[in-house]
């Protein structure tokens, strides 16, 4: 029990030392592309600043939140298909690669082999 703790512990620490890394990656980044063009990012800021001034807060997160809902069902198909496809190869094992093959040799430039 001791043991699962502590592994637990370890994996949510390197997770978090994960996270913390891209973020500080991502700001980096970011400030470099402010520094390389701060015409745009001023641009930018000045043109998000005013359509903000138009538009509250609260419509622009229930536009955002009916878009997430209506693309939900899509996604947990396609979610779905991909799962079911999954399923199906592991299934299969060797005979999908075996057809694989065949098919790349039978669209090779020399032609199908010659039995």
């Amino acid at each position: 029990m001791n043991s699962e703790n502590s592994s637990l512990e370890s994996t949510i620490k390197e997770t978090f030392q994960n996270v913390n890394e891209s973020v500080a990656q991502c700001l980096q980044d970011f400030e470099e592309r402010v520094r390389s063009s701060p015409l745009a990012a001023v641009s930018l800021g000045v043109s998000l600043g005013y359509l903000l001034r138009f538009f509250p807060i609260t419509f622009i997160l229930s536009v955002l939140i009916r878009l997430f809902l209506f693309a939900l069902k899509p996604l947990i198909l396609v979610f779905g298909a991909v799962k079911l496809f999954e399923l199906i190869r592991q299934n299969r094992g060797n005979k999908w690669s075996a057809s694989e093959e065949r098919e790349a040799l039978l669209d090779s430039p020399s032609g199908p082999p010659v039995d």
